[in-house]
């Protein structure tokens, strides 16, 4: 029991903080794919799309001669446990 516990606080700690990485990425990117893009993510309150506990995507549309561009932010897997610890073995 202590073990699932253990194994569920560590998955909701590391999808918030794979979630707060991808958010202050679109921060930090926001200015530059909004002078090049005329609609940046799906509507305004939610830029970022989930797809899982460390991938987000974010949709851009709106650029001459550019149909679209879809943004894939592949991010280390810090909610699964077992990895952690396996990349803790390995060094």
């Amino acid at each position: 029991l202590a073990f699932l516990v253990l194994y569920g606080l560590h998955y909701l700690y590391g999808k918030r903080t794979n979630r707060r990485l991808a958010e202050s990425w679109v921060s930090a990117c926001e200015e530059a794919l909004r002078d090049n893009f005329a609609l940046v993510g799906n509507d305004d309150s939610a830029k970022l799309m989930h797809e899982s506990a460390n991938q987000f995507l974010l949709y851009c549309s709106g650029r001459v001669n550019c149909e679209s561009a879809l943004i894939t932010l592949d991010l280390k897997p810090r909610q699964d446990l077992f990895a952690a610890l396996w990349d803790l073995m390995a060094g």
